[in-house]
C-alpha cells in the first residue's frame, strides 16, 4: 500500500460495538499493477465510492491508504547496512503500561535487540490466524501481518521515550512493500533505521527480515 494515513481513532466503551466500512474506489491500472484508493468508515456513509469527510451526518473517517495489488510478490531491493545499536536498557518493561499500553494480543515484541539515535530492532511475534481474532474473517490467513506491522509501530514508540523521553503516535506510512507471499509462522525481526527526526517527529525506512 501507499500512503496510509491514520485520521481519526477508534475509541469503544466498555462491551460497545460499532459497524465499520470499508469504502474502495475504482482501481487505476499501471502495467502489472492495480492501485486501489481505500478509505475505512464508521457511521452513515453514502454509498458510491469514496466519501467526501462532510458527506454523511455523524460519519468519521478513520483512516484511507492507495491498496496495491499484484499478481506476485516484488523482487527485494538490496539490502542496507544496519545501524549499529546499543543494547536496550529496559528489557522486560516494555509492556510495562509505561511505555506500551497494549493488552496480550497485541504484545508482539518478544525482545528489543537494540537502540540508538540511528534507530532500533526487535525480534517480534506474528498474529495467530485470522479466525481467532475475527468472527467471520474473509481469508484464512492474512497476506500482510497484522501484528508485525503494529510491532513496528511500537518499536518507534519505544526509539522516542530512549531518544526524546517521550512517546509518539505513528500516524502514516509512505509506502509499504511485501517481497514473500505471506509472513514466517516463527516470527519475525524488524529493523528500524531512523533517517529523519526532530524534537517533535520521526521518519524511518523498517525492514521485516
Amino acid at each position: 500500500f501507499d500512503d496510509l494515513k491514520i485520521l481519526k481513532g477508534l475509541v469503544l466503551g466498555s462491551g460497545e460495538t460499532l459497524p465499520l466500512r470499508v469504502i474502495a474506489d475504482e482501481a487505476e491500472v499501471s502495467g502489472e499493477l492495480e492501485r486501489v484508493p481505500v478509505e475505512l468508515w464508521s457511521g452513515g456513509v453514502p454509498d458510491g465510492g469514496c466519501a467526501d469527510a462532510g458527506a454523511a451526518l455523524k460519519a468519521h473517517l478513520h483512516a484511507r491508504a492507495v491498496i496495491v495489488l499484484g499478481t506476485r510478490p516484488m523482487t527485494a531491493p538490496r539490502f542496507v547496512p544496519e545501524p549499529e545499536l546499543a543494547p536496550y536498557g529496559h528489557a522486560g518493561t516494555v509492556y510495562d503500561g509505561r511505555r506500551l499500553f497494549h493488552g496480550t494480543d497485541l504484545q508482539g515484541i518478544q525482545s528489543v535487540e537494540g537502540c540508538a539515535e540511528e534507530g532500533i530492532s526487535a525480534f517480534a511475534r506474528t498474529s495467530p490466524p485470522p479466525r481467532v481474532w475475527l468472527r467471520q474473517p474473509l481469508r484464512s490467513a492474512w497476506l500482510a501481518d497484522p501484528l508485525a506491522l503494529d510491532s513496528a509501530f511500537q518499536l518507534m514508540i519505544l526509539w522516542s521515550f530512549e531518544n526524546r523521553d517521550v512517546g509518539s503516535l505513528p500516524v502514516a506510512v509512505r509506502s509499504y512493500r511485501q517481497f514473500q507471499r505471506t509472513f514466517p509462522r516463527e516470527g519475525v525481526r524488524i529493523v528500524a533505521r531512523v533517517e529523519r527526526s526532530s524534537r517533535h517527529s520521526a521518519e524511518a525506512q523498517i525492514d521485516f527480515l
